[in-house]
């Protein structure tokens, strides 16, 4: 996917080009494809979503153990088989598009997700492929910006947050009763706190 030329608020710190477009991520039984489509990039952001991108392995492993425990997804690959999934870094702009594009809202939002495998009418239909794609996955640093209100130290569990929830809809789990949405916040708190010695009140 080519990568967006957006213009982002430059009042908080001087922005810099990205050269980096793509990473692969090896984290245990989940293929990690990680694509930048930040144009520019802000320098405090750029670091940010690197030490994020660096803790990722950390999440998910703290995550499968959960997912086990709590049969989230468990009908969906029985086996064990090797997973992939694709994480996208956006901007307000794209996550918008993509919002109103397939979700019919014109609106921007902080994560996104398009599931592969929990949506497939006959999921066992994907074991044959070398790695069962879980889905994609779409996540607004910009939002996330705005979010933390100009904590900087904020961003990165904020953003480790979303991609945890994000891995949760990839997965199935849904939160349209209060009961899921209170079991969807205690997986997260208990994953962000095994990757972050604490987590701050932006996440409460």
């Amino acid at each position: 996917m080519t990568p967006l030329e957006t213009t982002l608020d430059e009042s908080l710190d001087s922005t810099i080009p990205n050269p980096v477009d793509y990473r692969q991520l090896d984290c245990e039984g989940l293929s990690l494809d990680i694509f930048n489509e930040l144009r520019p990039i802000k320098r405090n952001v750029k670091e940010r979503l690197a030490r994020v991108t660096e803790k990722l392995p950390l999440a998910w492993q703290a995550l499968a153990p959960i997912l086990t425990q709590e049969q989230i997804g468990s009908d969906l690959n029985p086996q064990g088989h090797p997973l992939e999934m694709e994480l996208y870094w956006v901007d307000n702009a794209r996550i918008q598009e993509l919002n109103r594009d397939y979700r019919n809202q014109d609106s921007a939002t902080d994560v996104l997700t398009f599931t592969l495998l929990a949506d497939h009418p006959e999921p066992s239909a994907l074991y044959n492929l070398p790695v069962v794609p879980l889905g994609s996955m779409f996540i607004s640093a910009e939002w996330a910006e705005d979010a933390v209100q100009g904590d900087i130290e904020a961003l990165e569990p904020y953003l480790m947050e979303r991609f945890v929830h994000g891995l949760l809809h990839l997965h199935g789990q849904h939160h349209d009763t209060m009961d899921q949405f209170n079991k969807v916040v205690t997986i997260q708190h208990k994953v962000l706190s095994t990757v972050f010695k604490h987590v701050t009140d932006t996440l409460k």
